[in-house]
């Protein structure tokens, strides 16, 4: 057989697979008969044996007393737009460990946060990790080199600032440090009014200072008002720029 004539039975071959491709083939074995059937007996019906039940672990009252403290970390931090911040546990030590991929502070700016009252730590943390490490430089030396009853004014004033004005060439630190002593400065000229400090930065992580003011109502009696922690800062301790 030539190759010509080997490659026209190909070609017929392959026709002829496809003429009879589409149709169905049906059943391949013999039909089930149902009349020769016969059913040769039942299935038991299976039932597992029950299992032993299984005192739960938390049904037990857990005695905190004997438990041993490994670690502890106490984290109060802002998380800014693309940010995170958290804790894992490290197996090896065995110790917590911060986990942030926040900008990294330089040691004048950990320091300043050690000496501003603890309480605005977050807000001053957000706004010196968004600085340019001269900057940090500048506005954490401002918290460090400050004395009490000082430095809680000035750090709040730093921390409630926005990061655009505190980059600025034209922005003056003294700013700041006048603005805080002036303050005290006129709570000596004021008979009505005076500045309550609470704590110090060497003695109470979280001290603040208020104003304490005479009031007189409407039967002629005096009385002396507390104004409010977070009123103070903001509306007589805040720079209006």
């Amino acid at each position: 057989m030539n190759n010509l004539t080997k490659i026209g039975f190909t070609i017929f071959l392959f026709c002829f697979s496809l003429v009879f491709a589409n149709n169905e083939r049906g059943l391949t074995t013999k039909p089930f008969a149902e009349e020769n059937s016969y059913i040769a007996g039942t299935a038991r019906t299976y039932t597992p044996p029950a299992e032993e039940t299984k005192k739960n672990k938390r049904d037990t009252a857990f005695n905190r007393d004997e438990w041993e403290l490994i670690d502890s970390l106490d984290v109060n931090t802002m998380i800014l737009e693309g940010k995170y911040a958290g804790v894992y546990f490290d197996n090896m030590n065995p110790t917590f460990v911060k986990a942030s991929n926040h900008d990294e502070l330089i040691p004048e700016s950990k320091a300043a946060l050690e000496k501003a009252p603890a309480w605005m730590r977050a807000d001053l943390e957000a706004i010196l990790s968004q600085l340019s490490t001269t900057n940090q430089q500048i506005w954490a030396g401002l918290i460090n080199d400050a004395y009490d009853p000082y430095i809680d004014e000035i750090a709040f004033s730093i921390a409630h600032s926005s990061v655009a004005y505190l980059e600025e060439d034209y922005v003056y630190p003294e700013l700041f440090i006048e603005n805080a002593h002036l303050i005290y400065d006129i709570d000596g000229d004021l008979n009505y009014v005076e500045v309550i400090d609470y704590g110090t930065s060497y003695n109470d992580e979280n001290y603040y200072s208020t104003t304490r003011y005479w009031k007189e109502d409407t039967h002629g009696i005096l009385q002396q008002i507390e104004v409010p922690r977070d009123i103070y800062y903001w509306y007589v301790v805040h720079p209006k720029i």
